[in-house]
């Protein structure tokens, strides 16, 4: 793949494969271009050059509805997670709920796994950052995609739910999901 913006060369000739089940962990320093590789795997971001294969097919020559199939499959977990304060939680996760043809009973699922079922009643203005992550992370597993992009998954996270993200890893690797 290759990215420019304006005189940035931000992806350079990038060439990975990923196989289902594996959990897969992109460093490198910041402005290395780890985060616009995901922001071209989820569409938000425009190749300059190369290609995406996923499944034999190249998503960036792919038909609109080929792509848009892929990405129902793609759960992600940006790195700043921002979601309307006056919301509770349970809101959050509802309305994603809706949006991704998932069951009430599944958002209620999800909130507890990630240690929000007490909260979830409460306004996510009054969240802490490690929190409002946890809420991020619920969000981007809710559907169980085959594939999970986490931005710097870790920020804001205290012991606790750095374990939880973990669990979440070990889970999408025993079920052959893919994890960048």
């Amino acid at each position: 793949l290759r990215v420019r913006f304006d005189t940035v060369e931000a992806l350079a000739g990038v060439d990975l494969a990923f196989e289902p089940g594996e959990v897969a962990v992109l460093a490198g320093p910041n402005g290395a271009g780890k985060s616009t590789l995901m922001g071209v795997i989820l569409g938000l971001v425009l190749a300059d050059g190369g290609s995406l294969h996923v499944d034999g097919t190249d998503l960036l020559t792919a038909s609109r509805r080929r792509r848009r199939a892929f990405r129902e499959h793609i759960g992600y977990l940006p790195e700043s997670v921002a979601f309307s304060g006056s919301l509770t939680g349970r809101q959050v996760m509802r309305f994603f709920a809706r949006a991704r043809g998932v069951s009430m009973a599944r958002a209620e699922e999800v909130l507890s796994w990630v240690g929000l079922g007490g909260p979830a009643g409460r306004a996510v203005r009054g969240y802490s950052r490690g929190m409002r992550q946890r809420l991020g992370l619920g969000v981007a597993i809710l559907s169980e995609p085959q594939v999970l992009l986490l931005d710097e998954p870790t920020g804001g996270l205290d012991q606790e739910g750095t374990s939880l993200l973990w669990k979440v890893l070990a889970e999408w690797k025993a079920h052959n999901r893919t994890v960048i």
